[in-house]
């Protein structure tokens, strides 16, 4: 009896925590959260909802878990997903954002990040760089995937908003003689000025 529990990611060594949701809606549950996009955290929410409170009035429809690609580029809209470098170039050259003379940039922003919700501050980036002239490649990988990926993309320049090493020293030295700059921004949660300023807490 009581109220269905499910936990996901938890490390704490202090709680024991037991689930007690039933082995199919634990295991949809877990495929859904592992491929975090708007699509499947929708019919996540809505599954949760059916089984917190099954007599609720309204829409508790979910659709089966879509499986989001490991090692991926993305780009502006939601649900777009490239498992190679040319299958975004052709993208944004059909969208007229693929600028012929522009340089290429790698996009890095860590191996768990949300590639869709709240994610402005990534889409800003990849706006104004475009706006310059740049052609972006947004990626999602980590490990011997994403090196493989930047080595096969060639860019001239990498954001790496980072999590961990990048790489191996094998890589940065493939990264130092291919003369390819890697820039690493800070993301602040609150103004600049603020966060620079030593008289607040």
């Amino acid at each position: 009896d009581g109220k269905p529990v499910y936990t996901y990611l938890l490390k704490s060594f202090t709680y024991d925590v037991t689930a007690n949701v039933d082995s199919g809606a634990m295991a949809l549950l877990h495929e859904y959260l592992d491929n975090s996009c708007a699509r499947n955290l929708r019919s996540a929410l809505r599954l949760m909802r059916s089984i917190a409170t099954p007599l609720r009035i309204g829409d508790m429809s979910y659709e089966p878990p879509f499986s989001l690609p490991r090692d991926m580029y993305y780009h502006l809209d939601e649900g777009v997903y490239f498992t190679e470098a040319d299958s975004l170039t052709g993208y944004l050259k059909a969208h007229g954002l693929y600028n012929e003379r522009g340089r290429k940039i790698a996009l890095i922003n860590g191996p768990v990040f949300p590639v869709e919700g709240s994610r402005p501050h990534i889409d800003s980036i990849i706006t104004g760089l475009t706006a310059r002239g740049f052609n972006v490649y947004p990626m999602v990988s980590t490990g011997k995937p994403r090196q493989d990926m930047l080595r096969r993309l060639r860019p001239d320049g990498i954001i790496y908003l980072p999590m961990g090493r990048i790489g191996d020293d094998e890589f940065l030295a493939w990264l130092h003689d291919n003369r390819i700059p890697l820039f690493t921004p800070f993301p602040l949660n609150v103004p600049r000025d603020e966060w620079l300023d030593p008289d607040i807490a």
